[in-house]
């Protein structure tokens, strides 16, 4: 009994000295995102490097790569989102998805809908469209690439469709998990049931946003009887 004690005691020390750590990476993380107006000033949220040809207003569903490509689908749908009531998802304006794409300087993206703006306005966050297709010749950029256009055969699932894009935050995660971060915070959701419940939730939440942003789509049903 006095060594199971003792090995609880010791397991609850281990917990505490990882959720401690974790607290300060994330205080520091959001002191400097909070405190960024010299960063702000200097542009530095637009990223350090410039996409050539970036996608237009009027081509709001294309990415930057070549050959283009296009989103499926091209903007949120209308119902409901199957996120926390919270969630304040709204669609990307022409000035969010310029600065998303300055931020990541990436080449395949389709922002749909974006989210969390921070104190100066710009979103954090952005949600994508679940697949991608070769942009049909000679289309206006509204339309949608469906299962019976010939571009279908060419489509493709976007592996990741949440994509956190601000400069800050990404530079405090990437010392975050550089200083064993991400192992620190596996050990306090382990600790913790509700984080564990949580945690299972977002995994069942993914799923569902790549159903909900394809919903109002003829994708879904070619993709069951594929």
């Amino acid at each position: 009994r006095g060594l199971r004690s003792a090995s609880h005691a010791a397991a609850r020390s281990r917990r505490t000295r990882a959720m401690r750590r974790v607290a300060a990476f994330a205080s520091q993380a959001l002191g400097r995102a909070s405190g960024a107006a010299s960063c702000h000033r200097s542009r530095r949220w637009l990223g350090t490097q410039r996409i050539r040809n970036p996608p237009t207003a009027d081509d709001a569903g294309a990415g930057t790569g070549r050959p283009p490509r296009v989103g499926v689908p091209r903007d949120l749908p209308s119902t409901p989102p199957p996120f926390e009531p919270d969630t304040a998802l709204e669609p990307c304006s022409a000035a969010d998805r310029e600065t998303m794409f300055r931020q990541i300087v990436k080449r395949r993206a389709y922002p749909v809908g974006c989210a969390s703006r921070c104190r100066h306005g710009y979103p954090r966050a952005f949600l994508h469209a679940p697949m991608h297709a070769p942009k049909p010749p000679n289309k206006a950029g509204a339309e949608e690439v469906t299962p019976s256009c010939p571009e279908a055969a060419g489509a493709r699932a976007e592996h990741a469709i949440g994509w956190l894009t601000c400069p800050l935050l990404n530079e405090a995660i990437d010392a975050l998990e550089k200083k064993g971060g991400i192992d620190d915070l596996a050990a306090v959701v382990a600790a913790d049931p509700r984080l564990r419940s949580a945690l299972r939730r977002a995994h069942v939440t993914a799923a569902d946003a790549r159903r909900w942003l394809l919903s109002r789509t003829a994708w879904p049903e070619a993709l069951r009887s594929d």
